[in-house]
């Protein structure tokens, strides 16, 4: 359970996109570390997985769309359509931004065309997650996380014995900053670092990871409460090992290249941890961190894929074709992840950053748990406070996106604004919950309450 809980939760975002931004900010990125490593992991185990896999078993669900339909009252679909909408978004960008992570690490490392590495990648991925289904996913998972497990220990053991301990690091660290002061050194800097840190704590680390839809199909496939139970200590585990491994060493490389112009194979910060391992390490032992981000890219990509693909043919394919036999269901859900896959191919050839297009996946994501876990602590949630909170939380983060796409980016060429901006995208993630929690506090007549008392309905063997 930890490691495809790791192998799921980390991508291209964190090798690529994050170890860019920590290179790019320093410390500043400890609001974002902290919670996405230890706090909102054990606020997702501990409040959020148990009652998610407690309450699928007890209603027979399969999928996170079959929560919210049996949730809530919904005669004509609406939650259903809109949470599908919102899952296929959501894939698109995040896995986009998998795929520009492999073109730039395989262009980077072998010299292959971006285009033509995109391309085989994803013919990979779609291959073995249209052929292998759920169970193909599930082991991939585990043998992804120990190889990114692995790539992460190595790497921070690895910056340690090239500097010789943590204070040549800090000093480093002290004279970047005196060079360029968008490079932190404390999460406490000034007080503008400490609100954009307060918001980036409660969207990234703590909102965006309890309602993840991908992770609450981990919860389900869990075999009791007790896996989960001993899941969520390894976890946090497997977490701080991730991210300490990225900060280590994105940290070291900036201390080494003040400026991205002197990076020794390419200026794209967002290979930073790549051209770490390459430059600063053993061929065999780069191997294994290039195979870590390789597995974290993979692992996410195929969760997405599944996800979206069961969504679209077994929640809402079958309301307007209820009876096609499990065949047809397989057959179409095949060709559902294959036409997915190239859609998101294509959208890959056309951008080129892999934090712009994983983080707004990644938030988008978030919002479609918000009336699941409302719903699953509230007996008062109602059916129109769930669709309000998801309409309002895409539509907010759909108009951020379009200021930053128009004004910020047209504006400006300086990266660490154009992050901040991204940091303030996943407030959107907030918006919603508070929403969510105004609206769903109607007195509600039309659902069961059953499922609150544990004592009276819960089995046995789940409770």
């Amino acid at each position: 359970m930890a490691l495809t809980f790791s192998a799921t939760s980390m991508s291209g975002l964190l090798f690529l996109g994050f170890s860019g931004m920590i290179y790019e900010e320093g410390l500043q990125n400890l609001w974002m570390i902290i919670p996405s490593s230890m706090i909102g992991v054990i606020i997702s185990y501990k409040y959020i997985s148990k009652k998610v896999r407690k309450y699928s078993e007890y209603i027979g669900a399969v999928t996170v769309i079959e929560i919210l339909r049996k949730r809530y009252i919904d005669p004509n679909h609406t939650l259903i359509y809109i949470t599908g909408f919102m899952t296929f978004a959501a894939t698109l960008m995040y896995t986009s931004g998998q795929l520009i992570a492999a073109g730039k690490l395989i262009k980077l490392v072998l010299g292959f065309d971006y285009n033509y590495s995109i391309i085989v990648f994803a013919t990979i991925i779609v291959s073995y997650t249209a052929l292998g289904g759920f169970t193909a996913l599930c082991w991939t998972d585990v043998f992804q996380g120990i190889l990114m497990v692995s790539g992460s220990l190595l790497a921070g053991l690895a910056v340690m014995k090239l500097n010789n301990g943590w204070e040549p690091l800090w000093i480093g660290m002290k004279n970047v900053n005196m060079i360029n002061s968008g490079f932190k050194i404390s999460p406490f800097s000034n007080m503008p670092s400490i609100i954009l840190g307060i918001t980036i704590f409660l969207g990234d680390g703590i909102m965006s990871w309890i309602g993840q839809p991908t992770l609450m199909t981990k919860y389900m496939s869990a075999k009791d409460q007790n896996v989960l139970s001993r899941g969520g200590m390894l976890s946090v585990l497997f977490q701080v090992i991730l991210f300490s491994g990225v900060l280590l060493s994105s940290l070291y490389m900036r201390t080494k290249f003040i400026s991205p112009t002197q990076l020794p194979l390419s200026s794209d910060i967002e290979a930073i941890f790549i051209q770490f391992f390459i430059s600063q390490m053993s061929p065999f032992l780069g191997g294994i961190i290039l195979g870590g981000i390789i597995a974290a890219i993979m692992s996410t990509a195929d969760s997405l894929l599944i996800l979206t693909s069961s969504i679209l043919v077994n929640d809402i394919y079958t309301i307007h074709k209820p009876n096609m036999s499990v065949k047809h269901l397989i057959l179409l859900s095949k060709m559902t992840i294959m036409v997915l896959g190239i859609i998101i191919v294509y959208v890959s050839f056309n951008v080129k950053s892999v934090l712009d297009t994983a983080w707004v996946g990644w938030a988008v994501l978030g919002i479609i748990g918000v009336p699941i876990i409302v719903g699953l602590y509230w007996k008062n949630a109602t059916f129109k406070g769930a669709i309000w909170s998801q309409i309002v939380g895409f539509l907010t983060l759909f108009m951020l996106v379009v200021y930053i796409a128009i004004v910020v980016i047209a504006s400006t060429s300086d990266l660490a604004t154009m992050y901040n901006f991204l940091d303030i995208l996943l407030a959107a993630v907030v918006i919603p919950n508070v929403i969510g929690v105004i609206l769903m506090t109607k007195k509600c007549r039309e659902i069961k309450k059953d499922f609150f008392d544990n004592e009276k309905y819960c089995p046995k063997k789940v409770a």
